[in-house]
């Protein structure tokens, strides 16, 4: 199974290749296949610059979820509602729909940096003069 080019010897082979240098010769060196050296320069010509860059999106699977139901998250959550209470909104509107699991929104909701802090809200308690609170327990 061959292994990911990581970025600067991406750039050596580009400049390697672009010296005249045998496919070979760079691949033995810098201990890659021949074909992926081979890869990368093709691309490399094809579309400059861009080439350089890895295709991580490209991996993984693809969501069943279009944008419209990630959009439609964003509108109804305001940031104190918790995935069931978006979930049992999204049901109300898309009834035929495909829709993802409370644990799916919450994943999207800590992957874009929106969730809500763990465990219970604090409780506050007033300590001596008026206007002064303080959180229990710390």
């Amino acid at each position: 199974m061959g292994k990911a080019i990581p970025y600067d010897v991406r750039i050596k082979i580009i400049e390697r290749c672009k010296d005249g240098e045998d496919y070979s010769d760079i691949a033995n060196d810098l201990q890659f296949s021949v074909s992926g050296v081979k890869k990368l320069w093709y691309k490399y010509r094809r579309q400059g610059d861009a080439a350089i860059g890895t295709a991580y999106k490209n991996c993984g699977r693809r969501s069943p979820y279009g944008d419209d139901i990630r959009d439609a998250i964003k509108e109804i959550r305001d940031n104190t509602q918790g995935a069931e209470y978006v979930l049992s909104k999204l049901k109300m509107r898309y009834d035929s729909k495909l829709l993802p699991c409370a644990r799916t929104i919450q994943r999207w909701w800590a992957a874009e940096g929106a969730s809500r802090p763990r465990g219970a809200v604090p409780k506050r308690e007033k300590k001596g003069g008026a206007g002064k609170y303080t959180t229990l327990g710390k």
